[in-house]
């Protein structure tokens, strides 16, 4: 993504934030941004304080401060146990990185299945803005 960004007239980065406002029933600006600022930002182990600003009623929860990585959760057909992927730089672009869902039931398959190994999920539009992954 270094070389695109560095020799394209309108870097991926860029692209998705002119987009941020734009909402079809095939993505949605917002989240398509959110999802890559994500990915992004976890290229490393982060604390989750320095992503995201947490109330003062979490002051005592200890975890907050703790370092974690995205990752992909998935199961295999007949599997009890889920397969855990490390998302990093070196994973590389994948056609799999977000899985745009129409319906409820969508997101409760990529929650338990996720047999397609997507890191996000955009919910529904009926959701509201959101983008859900796993760390």
């Amino acid at each position: 993504m270094t070389w695109v960004d560095q020799n394209a007239q309108l870097s991926f980065s860029e692209a998705l934030q002119h987009d941020i406002g734009k909402h079809s029933n095939t993505g949605n600006g917002f989240e398509n941004y959110l999802a890559f600022y994500v990915r992004t930002f976890f290229e490393m182990p982060k604390k989750l304080d320095e992503l995201f600003e947490f109330q003062s009623n979490f002051n005592k929860i200890d975890w907050k401060s703790e370092k974690f990585e995205l990752v992909t959760v998935s199961h295999a057909a007949g599997s009890d146990q889920p397969h855990v992927s490390i998302v990093t730089s070196a994973s590389g672009p994948s056609s799999n990185i977000g899985l745009q869902v129409k319906m409820g039931e969508d997101v409760l398959a990529w929650i338990s299945a996720n047999q397609d190994q997507f890191t996000f999920c955009l919910p529904p539009k009926h959701f509201g803005s959101d983008l859900m992954f796993f760390i």
